[in-house]
C-alpha cells in the first residue's frame, strides 16, 4: 500500500501540471491551425496563380472546409470569443522571388474581428514590437512559403526576422 502522503504529493503534482499539459495541446493545436491554413494558401497559389488579393481569410475558406472559421484562432489566445481571428498573413512584402523560408502566416497578439480589414499584418509592422505575439510561452508559431510550421523565439535577431519576412534568408533559425 502507498504512503499516503505519496498519494497526497502525486495528487498536488498533477493538478499543478494540468495548466502545462493544457499549453503543450493548445499549442499543438495552434500549430495544426497554422499549417491547415498555410497549406490551404498555398493552395490557393497554386489554383490561381498568387496569393490572395482582398482577404486571404474569406478566399482560402473553400479549401478548409466546414466550420472552417476554427481554424483562425490560437485556442491559447484570450480573445477567442466574437470571432476574431489571431492568425495574419503579411503583406507588402518587398521580396518578389518567393522562398521555401518567406513566412507567410503570423500570430497576432490583438486579434482582428472577421469583416475587419483584409486579415494582413503589412510587412513593416510584422514585429514582435508593433503587433505580433502569442500567448505561447517563448514565441510564435510562424507558416512558411514551404508549407512548414515552426515555432519562432521571441527574442530572434530583428535582421534575421525581417529576412524571414522578405524571403532572402538562406535557412531556418
Amino acid at each position: 500500500m502507498a504512503h499516503p502522503n505519496f498519494v497526497a504529493g502525486q495528487g498536488t503534482s498533477s493538478i499543478e501540471a494540468l495548466p502545462n499539459l493544457r499549453e503543450a495541446h493548445n499549442r499543438r493545436q495552434c500549430f495544426e491551425n497554422m499549417k491547415l491554413l498555410t497549406l490551404a494558401l498555398l493552395l490557393y497559389e497554386k489554383d490561381h496563380g498568387k496569393l490572395p488579393d482582398g482577404d486571404w481569410r474569406i478566399a482560402v475558406k473553400p479549401y478548409l472546409g466546414e466550420n472552417a472559421e476554427r481554424y483562425f484562432r490560437c485556442p491559447s489566445h484570450p480573445g477567442l470569443a466574437g470571432g476574431k481571428p489571431t492568425y495574419a498573413m503579411v503583406s507588402g512584402v518587398p521580396n518578389v522571388t518567393p522562398s521555401p523560408t518567406q513566412i507567410l502566416l503570423v500570430e497576432l497578439r490583438e486579434p482582428q474581428r472577421f469583416g475587419e480589414g483584409d486579415g494582413r499584418i503589412p510587412f513593416e509592422q510584422a514585429t514582435f514590437e508593433t503587433g505580433l505575439g502569442s500567448n505561447h510561452t517563448g514565441g510564435i508559431n510562424v507558416g512558411l512559403r514551404s508549407g512548414a510550421v515552426r515555432s519562432m523565439n521571441a527574442t530572434i535577431n530583428s535582421e534575421v526576422w525581417q529576412s524571414l519576412l522578405d524571403g532572402t534568408a538562406e535557412a531556418l533559425p
